[in-house]
């Protein structure tokens, strides 16, 4: 159990250094959001980020004329990710392939996606390279249709475990898109939780929302039932726009 905790000290640790480093590139730009991302397979790393300022988005490099601070970002991000490669080596946990952050400059939150399965490959013909651009398209997509899909339509996996705004408790996600009655009214939560690492006690449930959540120390498992499941809660919230979101303070862990 300790060095569970010792490791994702560690893991956040690293994570908070790169966000910190896309921060502090941006200088007095004031970005709305940062968009970072990291591959991982094999040896083989690298680092990159888009940064958001209003309706437009920038890449590192259009985001200063000074060739040699961006790669200076550039290699110290690749040397961050070689420092999460090995930390996940040294306490023989699972080395993400992927990384996709986004960190909310406005509320300090930030949202992560892992991947586990290889995906810049001889087969996939894929490199870094172009799944970044790819990311950074589907990004722009979702800002013309004036959807930020990034915080509306995804949701964490279950497994992952987060710190709520204000708390120091971790809670585990055990649940989604939950309707919960109180007295005659019915109210909607994003998610389910319990105390981590004590687990369920006395049958009580932290309910609570995607904006309640201040930060993702670890994330759960994704693969393609998962995001099935994302598409149908996505489905019902469409069909059921009369949802009453309740207030996560009258159930807190």
């Amino acid at each position: 159990m300790e060095n569970s905790r010792v490791f994702e000290d560690a893991f956040m640790d690293i994570q908070t250094d790169m966000v910190r480093l896309c921060v502090e590139l941006a200088e007095d730009k004031h970005p709305d959001k940062i968009f970072l991302y990291g591959s991982i397979e094999g040896r083989m790393v690298s680092f990159n980020a888009l940064y958001l300022l209003g309706s437009e988005l920038l890449s590192a490099s259009k985001l200063t004329d000074d060739s040699e601070m961006v790669n200076q970002f550039l290699r110290i991000g690749s040397g961050d990710l070689g420092r999460l490669l090995k930390t996940c080596q040294e306490y023989n946990r699972p080395v993400p392939t992927e990384l996709k952050l986004v960190f909310d400059t406005k509320t300090s939150t930030l949202d992560t996606h892992y991947q586990y399965e290889s995906i810049c490959n001889e087969g996939s013909g894929l490199t870094p390279a172009n799944v970044f651009l790819a990311w950074r398209d589907e990004i722009r997509a979702s800002l013309v249709k004036g959807n930020d899909d990034m915080e509306q339509d995804t949701y964490l996996p279950l497994g992952s475990i987060v710190l709520l705004k204000g708390g120091a408790q971790k809670v585990l996600i055990i649940a989604r898109a939950l309707n919960v009655r109180n007295g005659d009214k019915t109210f909607f939560f994003d998610y389910g939780g319990v105390p981590y690492p004590e687990g369920l006690v006395s049958d009580q449930i932290a309910y609570f929302n995607k904006d309640s959540v201040g930060r993702v120390v670890f994330e759960g498992f994704r693969d393609a039932d998962d995001e099935n499941m994302v598409d149908n809660i996505n489905a019902y919230l469409a069909a059921n726009p009369d949802i009453v979101k309740g207030d996560p303070k009258n159930w807190a862990v």
